[in-house]
């Protein structure tokens, strides 16, 4: 089981420019909940999106610029904002504790990749297909015409930590399949097994 620590909670509502796993820049309109620290140091800005409508765990060196704190019209490093004395240091991976690091890694890697593939899976939804999220898995599901979902995945990422190179891209019908050790290379080969649903569609 992931521990984190709490570094800040509250309820703000920030506004910053944003880089995806892709390198897009995007703007994100976030209420600010929390910024925690996972077992394995990865820190994270957690709250939820107005843009999106829903959850999000962003990576604060991903934030690009200053960050509009909208309740104060105060403008400023994310840190100052939020009242941390300095952007927190992960602490030292604690020996003999693998298994958690790798659940740690896991979160973040898949937060990436559902960050990265959401516009996508909205337009994967609107033709039949919902993305499920877990813990250490992304997948993507056909559905019925009376609406109930397959069991079986036409796609899926998931993250097998005993692996050196823990991302798979599976697929039933695209050559897409493969092992992959950057988040945002299995999420580019995951965007072309969904073109291909979309194009095809090959629901399984």
């Amino acid at each position: 089981m992931s521990v984190e620590a709490v570094l800040w909670r509250g309820e703000k509502r920030l506004q910053f420019d944003y880089l995806t796993a892709g390198g897009e820049r995007t703007r994100r309109d976030l209420i600010a909940g929390k910024v925690v620290r996972k077992a394995g140091g990865q820190v994270t800005l957690q709250g939820y999106s107005l843009k999106r409508a829903a959850p999000r765990a962003l990576k604060p060196e991903r934030i690009v610029g200053d960050v509009l704190d909208a309740d104060t019209g105060e403008v400023g490093e994310l840190w100052d904002l939020l009242g941390i004395d300095a952007e927190p240091a992960p602490p030292p991976p604690p020996a003999g504790d693998a298994h958690q690091r790798h659940e740690a890694v896991a979160d973040a890697d898949v937060e990436e990749l559902l960050d990265y593939l959401e516009p996508m899976a909205r337009k994967a939804e609107a033709h039949g297909w919902v993305i499920h999220r877990k813990p250490e898995e992304l997948s993507v599901h056909g559905v019925f015409k009376n609406g109930r979902v397959k069991k079986g995945a036409v796609a899926a990422v998931r993250y097998f930590p005993e692996k050196s190179r823990p991302l798979r891209v599976e697929a039933r019908h695209s050559v897409a399949a493969g092992v992959y050790s950057r988040p945002e290379a299995a999420a580019g080969k995951f965007e072309a097994v969904l073109e291909n649903l979309l194009r095809t569609g090959a629901g399984g």
